[in-house]
């Protein structure tokens, strides 16, 4: 459907952030896209069955003490992260295994850029070509949907619902963004 593969990865992440960074174009100091969390649900596009989620919480290096703006806005405390945080390595290392061959399609490319330049701040090399990720907005564009108007975590809002989930947190997202494509497919 949509043009699809019949089997995709929806994935959101959380990286570190803090109040204006958006508007001062992420240069203030150590102002570092650093991924705190990865969401995902793998999708079989003939019918929008979740076959399967992934989940992690990320312990970033650079900053590794979480601002009071990223704790409000994912609700992601800092003693989770000490707690249950993984090493990026590792939550990298799991993501790619689970992701196998799959696409990956997140809202827009931010998360994309954000996962690289975590890989960079730790010497790694992302093992999936730039050509298997992709904007899952375009699905929505395509049908009509002004994408640019919603979040990952508000797309059902397109079609007078609203999500089921707390915004976010990544997976929350991801699922935000598969409720949005059931929605798209019964128009």
């Amino acid at each position: 459907m949509f043009n699809l593969p019949k089997e995709i990865i929806i994935w959101d992440s959380e990286f570190t952030s803090w109040s204006g960074t958006d508007e001062r174009g992420w240069t203030g100091s150590d102002e570092i896209k650093e991924l705190v969390q990865i969401g995902a649900v793998r999708v079989k596009t003939a019918d929008w069955t979740k076959l399967s989620s992934f989940e992690v919480l990320i312990r970033p290096v650079v900053n590794p003490i979480l601002s009071d703006y990223f704790i409000k806005l994912t609700g992601i405390s800092q003693a989770e992260i000490d707690k249950n945080g993984t090493p990026f390595k590792n939550a990298y290392q799991m993501f790619f295994d689970w992701v196998g061959s799959a696409n990956l399609y997140s809202w827009n490319l931010c998360d994309y850029w954000a996962l690289a330049e975590t890989c960079k701040l730790n010497n790694m090399v992302l093992p999936i070509k730039r050509n298997r990720f992709f904007d899952m907005r375009m699905v929505f564009w395509k049908a009509g949907i002004l994408a640019e108007n919603y979040h990952s975590g508000t797309i059902t809002e397109a079609f007078g619902q609203k999500s089921k989930y707390q915004r976010h947190k990544a997976i929350n997202d991801a699922q935000t963004i598969l409720d949005g494509l059931r929605l798209l497919s019964r128009r």
